[in-house]
Order: structure tokens, then sequence, then C-alpha cells
């Protein structure tokens, strides 16, 4: 697709953010997780998009260290304990001590998390559906290889140090 053929599709992007990655990611990130939790709450799913992610990754890990997840999450680890509390007393989620190192916690979905593991899935696949409309497969391959490369690059790189006033 040529540059001219984009503009044409594509609406025109407000110049405050033209060339901006980061808030451009942040808007459509907001957005996303926006209409995918109101897409639940219709669906009867009374879940944060954090909470859904979160079952979700566990559900597919079956069984991970608290400290894993949060890494897949790409949250900070204090982050995910209230998500995984709220989970917890829902009964979608156990912690357990881990065989190998009994400090470490080991998280696993229960029974009772699949139907509702698979319920999400098929919301969430609504809701990719909706906002990826107008865009080729080809596209939408594109745009996932090049979102995975940011979050390689921004991974490798080295921790920034807090701002001192």
């Amino acid at each position: 697709m040529s540059v001219s053929e984009a503009t044409s599709v594509a609406p025109p992007v407000a110049p405050e953010t033209e060339e901006s990655i980061p808030l451009l990611l942040s808007d459509v990130t907001r957005m996303f997780w926006r209409r995918l939790e109101g897409a639940m709450q219709r669906h009867g799913l009374d879940f944060t998009a954090g909470e859904a992610r979160a079952l979700v990754h566990a559900f597919k890990a079956a069984s991970l260290r608290q400290t894993s997840l949060a890494e897949r999450m790409c949250i900070e680890p204090m982050t995910l304990v209230g998500v995984i509390d709220r989970l917890e007393k829902r009964g979608l989620l156990e912690r357990v001590a881990c065989p190998r190192d009994r400090r470490a916690k080991l998280v696993k979905v229960t029974k009772d998390a699949e139907p509702v593991v698979e319920r999400i899935l098929v919301v969430a696949a609504g809701v990719k559906a909706e906002v990826s409309a107008g865009l080729s497969p080809e596209e939408v391959d594109t745009l996932l290889h090049l979102l995975a490369r940011i979050r390689h690059n921004l991974r490798e790189l080295p921790p920034e140090e807090a701002a001192t006033p």
C-alpha cells in the first residue's frame, strides 16, 4: 500500500500526535481495554481488563510463579497482587506454595475458571475483530510483528533511574 493509499484509508492524524508512537499506543491501548470491558459487561462478565488478562495468562500457563505472571503481563508484581486477590476471592485462581521454593507462590486456575476464560476469549475475539475491521490479514500480521519488535526493544533497554527532584 502506498503512502497516498494509506492516507486515503486512514483518518487524518492530529498534528499533536503525528509521529508520536507512545501517544498513539497509549490511546489505542486505553480505548481497546475500555471497549473490551464494556463488551464483557454486556456479556455478563464482571471483570476489569487486568483481571481478564491475568486470568487468561494463568489459564494458558496452567501453573506459574506469581512473579512470572507479572513479567508475562509486563506489570509490576505488586500491581498483580490485588488482581490475584480479587480473582482468588471469586474462586477462579488459587495460590499454592511452590514445591521447589516454599517462599514463592504458584498461581493456578481453579476448575471453575475454564468456562469463564472461554467466554472471555470469545468476547475478546469479537472486540479484536471490531477494532481490526478494514485491515487485511497481512496488515494485522505486520502490525503485530512491529509491536512485538518495539516491546522487545523496550525490554532490552537498561532500566531508567528514578528522576531526582
